[in-house]
């Protein structure tokens, strides 16, 4: 969390917004901070709409909230933009390196009502 203020710190602002809240999505996720998570994760989806990956992790810190109703709109949203999306699919291919963390992931997309298969 360090690092991404300091490159922030550094970064155009005007450019990079985006991609910052993208990462600090992430960061705020895979941290458990569910909360922020969503902050910053509807901040990144806003300002760049057709960003398949920045729905991810937000759609599993919604998904750990509980908030599956909310979630239903970003859901569509991804699917809408990445049809063949599925849990078992990033699965295969996102490179999370822990199995605790991967499986908390996928189990929050899960709860958020991405499709399985």
């Amino acid at each position: 969390m360090q690092r991404l203020r300091r490159y922030r710190e550094l970064a155009s602002p005007e450019l990079y917004f985006s991609y910052f809240e993208h990462s600090y999505t992430i960061a705020y996720a895979f941290k458990g901070d569910y909360e922020r998570a969503v902050l910053a994760g509807c901040r990144a989806v806003e300002a760049n709409p057709d960003f398949v990956n920045g729905y991810k992790p937000l759609l599993a810190s919604l998904g750990h909230l509980g908030r599956r109703d909310e979630a239903q709109v970003f859901v569509n949203k991804l699917l809408s933009l990445e049809p063949d999306f599925t849990i078992e699919k990033f699965r295969q291919t996102y490179p999370i390196k822990t199995t605790l963390d991967r499986d908390r992931y996928m189990q929050g997309l899960r709860l958020a009502g991405v499709p399985e298969r």
